[in-house]
């Protein structure tokens, strides 16, 4: 009776022991997400940057162009 016992703690144990190692897993998934979404917003945001500067690079060209003209 007694071994029955301490084999249902053990197994007790064993179920904790993998429920947390899940619980940890889960909580790596959920930091690598957050990760790959970080990244990719500040990939957007530094694309965006890019084209702002394309743009504000374009209207200079076409000042000094106008300016060529008068």
């Amino acid at each position: 009776e007694e071994e029955k016992e301490k084999a249902r703690e053990l197994e007790q144990e064993k179920m904790r022991e993998l429920e947390q190692e899940k619980a940890r897993e889960l909580e790596q998934e959920k930091a690598r997400e957050l990760e790959q979404e970080k990244a990719k917003e500040m990939e957007q945001k530094k694309a965006k940057e890019i084209e702002q500067e394309k743009v504000m690079h374009e209207k200079i060209q076409l000042f000094s162009d106008f300016d060529v003209c008068i």
